[in-house]
């Protein structure tokens, strides 16, 4: 009876252990957690930078200094972030006075992506091989956020 409990248990870990998918990449998340925790950070960054840090002018804000305050954001998805951001190819940052945008760029996950702060979620990515330049995806990002001005 010992035996075949035993053998039960065995065959049972061994099961579940098959399910398990190893992933070859260690040091980047999947490509969805990356895209909901970078645009969880970025919201939050945005909304205590621009009303309490830099007074409603992000003008000044830089890669170095954004990197610096996601340090000092708290959580799980932080941490896992900010390990992304530093094996991730260096991307483009761009900070104006309302608003600040970010591209990162991997080789190994095939992407191209960009976020706006200001919104949520991730607002352009791209997927395809060859992988576009992270220059152009940032000025295609800029170029759809301009807000024109209203005639009245």
């Amino acid at each position: 009876m010992k035996i075949a409990l035993f053998i039960l248990v065995l065959l049972g870990s061994l099961c579940a252990c098959a399910g398990t998918p190893l992933r070859e990449d260690t040091e980047l998340p999947s490509i969805d957690e990356f895209k909901q925790d970078l645009t969880a950070a970025n919201v939050r960054l945005w909304g205590s930078l621009s009303r309490y840090k830099y007074k409603n002018d992000l003008s000044t804000l830089d890669f170095e200094h954004y990197r610096k305050y996601l340090g000092e954001l708290s959580g799980n998805q932080t941490e896992r972030l900010l390990s992304s951001v530093k094996s991730l190819s260096p991307g483009a940052f761009k900070a104006t006075k309302n608003d600040f945008y970010v591209c990162f760029r991997s080789e190994r996950l095939i992407f191209v992506l960009c976020d706006r702060a200001s919104t949520v979620g991730i607002d352009m990515i791209s997927r395809e091989a060859p992988l576009k330049s992270v220059s152009a995806m940032m000025e295609a990002l800029e170029a759809n956020t301009i807000v024109k001005p209203s005639i009245d």
